[in-house]
């Protein structure tokens, strides 16, 4: 969540108008969409996300699968890594480029689900 609350005020600061933002945590998704939604536990950081997500016009929050958010993904497993508290890239660092590019070309990569989906 620090992540998105980093990334909203770094949107605003370089005053892009409208906005979508896609998750890969549900919960998280849902403690944004729902006006009436309250946790004791994340509520400050949540009105940390909220607050900037008023500056956007129009903005959507939606879901999205890990599969389809792999370089998100890998840039934050890096920013869990480094010591600085907040890095901005002008370039996708080496090691996270393949997967920039893949992301950038609409690369498509099959979820695996843990139960037999049946259609009737």
């Amino acid at each position: 969540m620090w992540g998105l609350r980093d990334g909203l005020v770094l949107c605003k600061n370089l005053n892009i108008q409208c906005l979508v933002v896609e998750l890969d945590a549900s919960m998280i998704v849902d403690a944004l969409t729902k006006p009436g939604y309250a946790n004791n536990i994340l509520s400050p950081i949540l009105d940390d996300c909220r607050q900037p997500l008023t500056h956007f016009q129009p903005v959507q929050i939606r879901h999205c699968f890990r599969q389809a958010n792999r370089c998100a993904d890998m840039m934050a497993r890096k920013g869990a890594e480094q010591q600085l508290d907040f890095c901005v890239f002008v370039s996708p660092p080496v090691d996270v480029l393949e997967t920039f590019r893949e992301d950038f070309d609409g690369m498509f990569f099959n979820r695996l689900c843990p139960e037999q989906v049946v259609v009737c």
